[in-house]
């Protein structure tokens, strides 16, 4: 977080942060909205509620038929308090700022030509919601989730954690490179075996941002040895 918060908040000057996050309990839905605020500890991350509504008009009405699942769900939650440490006058001086928050659901299953006409809806209807605003695009989403806890008879050796690290840095090279094809390509595959639970915000966000080029910040692995697994996670820019 802090690897990705200090690139935020050194390279740009955006007022409105589109959050696409993972959506953990997996709504119907590809892409869920909500239109009310984000509360944190901090203070309120206001929605940009004139956004939600004309995004929600091309998207239709099974975009909030699941709103409830952003009350339980932490991937957009953390990025709200983030971006009020940032903006809400502790680190600098307090400036207004507006998020659209949006629950994605898992794309693995997805044919490409699918996959990508999905994402380009959303990313066309964006551009017209989001007219006239400074935007960042935020990408909340972990890596790979490997081990006893997410279903794997054992746990990680030495060598399959060196093997990951491999793999999840090659699907993050394609990401920074702006290859969307490559990174859908690198990553849909292991659904059952990385279970990268962020390929539909990270592939949304390349799509949304249009981005071509970016850096990879930060890559580890979170081993717990007591829970016999290991959760990957990079920060990175796009541009």
């Amino acid at each position: 977080y802090a690897h990705a918060y200090k690139a935020l908040y050194e390279q740009t000057d955006a007022d409105l942060f589109v959050i696409l996050g993972t959506a953990h309990a997996s709504p119907a839905a590809l892409f869920t909205l909500t239109d009310r605020d984000y509360a944190t500890p901090l203070g309120a991350a206001r929605v940009a509620k004139a956004v939600v509504e004309k995004l929600a008009a091309a998207l239709g009405p099974d975009a909030f038929a699941d709103e409830v699942a952003h009350r339980p769900e932490h991937s957009i939650e953390f990025q709200a308090v983030w971006l009020r440490h940032l903006y809400g006058g502790a680190v600098r001086p307090a400036r207004d700022f507006e998020i659209v928050p949006i629950l994605c659901s898992s794309l693995s299953s997805a044919e490409p030509a699918a996959a990508h006409a999905e994402i380009d809806r959303l990313a066309a209807a964006l551009d017209v919601a989001t007219a006239g605003r400074k935007v960042c695009y935020i990408a909340a989403a972990d890596l790979s989730h490997v081990g006893q806890l997410y279903g794997d008879e054992a746990a990680p050796t030495d060598e399959d954690l060196a093997a990951l690290d491999v793999k999840d840095r090659e699907s993050m090279r394609l990401a920074v490179n702006g290859d969307r094809d490559g990174f859908f390509a690198h990553v849909a595959p292991d659904a059952d075996t990385r279970r990268i639970c962020g390929l539909t915000p990270i592939y949304a966000t390349m799509a949304c941002a249009k981005a071509t080029d970016g850096a990879l910040l930060a890559y580890a692995q979170w081993v717990g040895k007591e829970e016999g697994s290991m959760v990957s996670y990079a920060a990175a820019t796009l541009a």
